[in-house]
This record gives structure tokens, C-alpha cells and sequence, in this order.
């Protein structure tokens, strides 16, 4: 049912991301995992550095769900904030 609701948010949480110019110095991880998902970087890393504190960073052995995958990764990164 979580994930159904998180489909179906999708759409307007894009249109609300797209409107985002600027996010100051938010901070900000932008990770994305194998390199199947290359065809992204460039539009990932444009979005990291929409903050002054935007990182990019390439978890290249997990997949989409990185936080399932990787879940130490992201604890790590969010504990430095």
C-alpha cells in the first residue's frame, strides 16, 4: 500500500522538484548506485549542485533501492548532517 502511495505521488513531486532553481545550502546527497543508471549522471549531478552543499555520490555495487541495499551508506552520510 506504501509503495502504491509513493507511485502515485510521483507526478506532482517531479513538477514541484522541476520548479526548484535553488536550494542555498541545504544540504544535499544525490547517490545513485550501478552503472546501468548512467544514462542519469549528468541530471544527477546537476541536481546535487543545485546546493552549496550538494554532493553526488556513486554507490556502483547497489541498485535503485540503495538505502535497502546499502542501508550503513546512507546512515553514514546522514549522520554527517
Amino acid at each position: 500500500m506504501s509503495l502504491g502511495q509513493h507511485v502515485a505521488a510521483l507526478p506532482g513531486s517531479a513538477a514541484q522538484a522541476a520548479a526548484v532553481s535553488s536550494l542555498g545550502d541545504l544540504p544535499l546527497v544525490v547517490a545513485f548506485g550501478r552503472p546501468s543508471c548512467a544514462p542519469y549522471t549528468d541530471w544527477q549531478r546537476d541536481l546535487a549542485q543545485l546546493s552549496s552543499s550538494g554532493r553526488h555520490l556513486i554507490a556502483g555495487d547497489s541498485g535503485h533501492w540503495i538505502h535497502l541495499d546499502h542501508p550503513e551508506l546512507v546512515t553514514a552520510l546522514s549522520a554527517r548532517w
